[in-house]
């Protein structure tokens, strides 16, 4: 149930200046890392960065690329997995910034964490094989799965509008039908269609961050009302939801809200020029996080040196304990007095557990076989 659930506890928020200062805060927390990067690295380039609003509008323009993927299978993956996927895709970028983990690469991500959230299934190969063309997707994919459920606190389940909607309009039409007032003109099919229409478009805005889903269905209705000419019927439905004025004003006011909001996200995506804005984010990118980079190449090769230095340097300890291990086994064997060889036992524990607490780099003692 929506009501006890983590998206209502944790993913909804105050009201829209809530949702623009944690961005902004993420955004400019994001800046501060960028150039801490470039001044460890010695370079002091001047760097144009992109503003919050632009980083919103690059969030928006990528989650309306999520439907499109379910298109690229034969049959179509189910709508609600795009659904899933694009508040995976919103709630990430809430707390994290665009300057870091590559957007495109993270939509894809969302997309497969929602494959399995939605119980559909989707094999990693098969998913970029058909939806992406760059070749490190799938292993980028396999790396940073957990750092994705980490920032989404292992919120898994995303309550929607659809299946609201589809109560709301089969209670409509029942409404109706027992006042008369549902003419042959119109079907609860036609008025589903349309609300669900509207909810497509709704979804790439952040709507679901700060509305219950059953007020943004019901908008949806309202507004699928007016399309079929139902407008009468669906307003007296809404008004019978009430018990008195004042949340019945309360409620509309709500619904103006979100219909409001909702088509504010569809005018925000027409009016910039998303291939020059996706030019000036990879020139003011986290370097550290991108894998075109001469830092990100120099720090790899760093880690790669340590973690091989790191191998050698157990390697040796392992061969050292190995040979002393192996020298005391063969005067171990050669023993047969019953105190000697307790006596020659308590040393091999004595000696090993000496030598593990000294180094600390092994799981276990060899003493405790013995």
């Amino acid at each position: 149930m929506f009501h006890t659930s983590t998206q209502r506890s944790e993913w909804i928020l105050k009201d829209v200046e809530s949702v623009a200062s944690i961005r902004k805060k993420s955004h400019d927390f994001a800046i501060e890392e960028v150039k801490a990067a470039y001044t460890r690295a010695k370079d002091h380039r001047k760097i144009n960065f992109i503003s919050a609003d632009e980083a919103a509008y690059i969030v928006c323009h990528f989650s309306r690329q999520i439907p499109k993927i379910c298109k690229l299978f034969s049959p179509n993956l189910p709508v609600r997995v795009a659904a899933t996927a694009i508040q995976y895709f919103k709630r990430y970028y809430l707390r994290n910034s665009v300057l870091g983990h590559p957007p495109a690469s993270m939509m894809m991500l969302c997309f497969f964490a929602a494959c399995k959230a939605e119980e559909v299934n989707l094999s990693l190969s098969v998913l970029v094989r058909h939806a992406s063309k760059d070749p490190n997707l799938e292993r980028f994919v396999k790396d940073h799965e957990l750092h994705l459920m980490t920032e989404l606190r292992f919120h898994i389940v995303v309550h929607h509008p659809l299946r609201p909607l589809k109560g709301l309009v089969m209670d409509l039409l029942q409404a109706s039908r027992t006042h008369g007032e549902i003419g042959a003109t119109i079907t609860g099919d036609a008025l589903h269609s349309a609300a669900e229409k509207t909810l497509d478009e709704w979804m790439h805005s952040d709507l679901l961050l700060l509305y219950p889903p059953s007020q943004i269905a019901l908008a949806a209705l309202q507004c699928a009302g007016m399309t079929c000419q139902q407008q009468d019927i669906v307003s007296t439905y809404i008004s019978g939801l009430c018990s008195d004025i004042g949340k019945t004003t309360q409620l509309l006011q709500t619904l103006e809200d979100v219909k409001v909001l909702g088509g504010a996200g569809i005018q925000m995506t027409e009016e910039k020029d998303i291939k020059t804005l996706l030019g000036r984010l990879q020139s003011c990118r986290n370097p550290l996080m991108d894998p075109t980079s001469a830092i990100y190449i120099a720090q790899q090769k760093e880690k790669e040196e340590a973690l091989a230095a790191e191998r050698t340097r157990r390697q040796e300890e392992w061969k050292y304990e190995y040979s002393i291990f192996t020298a005391q086994i063969r005067a171990f064997m050669h023993l047969s007095h019953p105190v000697q060889l307790y006596c020659l036992q308590q040393c091999l524990v004595c000696h090993l557990t000496t030598e593990t607490k000294r180094r600390q780099c092994r799981p276990r003692s060899l003493g405790s076989n013995f």
